[in-house]
């Protein structure tokens, strides 16, 4: 489809919509409509394609199992209002505590005894989700280097590692939610995924180190360090987008690849090669 570009006073240049699509979403004048940049394009949403409400039931054993992952895929989708029907009001409980800290502007405002209705009542500004692309970018690295430091002290808490996971997860799951509203930018989408996937893993190897009170090898806290250097690296080609940079990191993939597969088998190791390999999954998508 081909519009033709028509100027209007001194310098505003239109295109006219596509009749079709405007009465496929009863659009009129004054309403708005979402514009967005993607690689030389505008992406143009209609307000009306945000998805609104939703029910869902949760009910026994396999409710209460799977209310958290449920009530995230409704999230992340775009819903903007979840009514939840329950036969345990733990459940709720459950919701309320757990899944409903990482959600960004999801609060419950109504409850009983059965049933309760999830909101969206705020929405960060669309500036904030730049913002939040390079806090995960910085929590993510930053995971890594403060488990490297600590481990290095020949300490084994990293209670406050497993922590900015938390935090992880709030962002990248805002950001998911945001991208699957507007549509398109799907690399970008893979990215933050991957951006989570590396906090789960600092996660599990902060949480196994300190509960096992587990000193790492020098091997192992090596793998550590070059980890930490090869994020870097493809951290500064997300934002360079500089040939020479893809380079260097597709040598030091190579390199550590081989690294992972001569070194002794461990949790740890299990742990810094499941990061290795998310790291590696970004790249494509940039």
């Amino acid at each position: 489809m081909r519009r033709k570009v028509v100027k209007q006073g001194a310098a505003t240049l239109m295109i006219s919509l596509p009749a079709k699509w405007t009465k496929q979403f009863s659009l009129k004048k004054g309403d708005e409509v979402d514009i967005e940049e993607s690689e030389g394009n505008l992406l143009i949403g209609a307000k009306k394609l945000a998805k609104e409400k939703t029910k869902i039931e949760l009910k026994g054993d396999l409710g209460m199992e799977s209310a958290n992952l449920d009530i995230l895929a409704l999230y992340l989708k775009g819903f903007d209002e979840i009514e939840v029907s329950v036969d345990d009001s733990k459940i709720i409980k459950k919701i309320q505590d757990e899944i409903l800290s990482v959600l960004i502007g999801f609060e419950i405002v109504r409850q009983e005894k059965n049933s309760c209705v999830i909101k969206e009542i705020a929405v960060p500004s669309e500036n904030e989700f730049e913002n939040m692309v390079q806090r995960l970018w910085f929590l993510a690295e930053q995971m890594g280097q403060e488990s490297l430091e600590t481990l290095e002290e020949g300490k084994t808490n990293l209670e406050s590692v497993e922590y900015m996971d938390k935090n992880i997860n709030k962002f990248a799951f805002f950001c998911m939610r945001t991208l699957n509203k507007k549509s398109g930018k799907r690399g970008l989408y893979l990215i933050i995924n991957n951006l989570e996937l590396i906090g789960d893993s600092y996660r599990m190897m902060a949480k196994f180190i300190t509960k096992h009170k587990v000193k790492p090898s020098a091997e192992e806290i090596d793998l550590l360090k070059e980890t930490i250097s090869f994020f870097v690296l493809i951290k500064k080609f997300f934002y360079s987008r500089d040939k020479a940079d893809a380079g260097k990191f597709i040598l030091k993939y190579k390199k550590l690849k081989k690294d992972f597969e001569n070194a002794k088998s461990s949790k740890i190791s299990s742990c810094l090669s499941e990061i290795l390999d998310s790291i590696a999954d970004i790249y494509p998508n940039i």
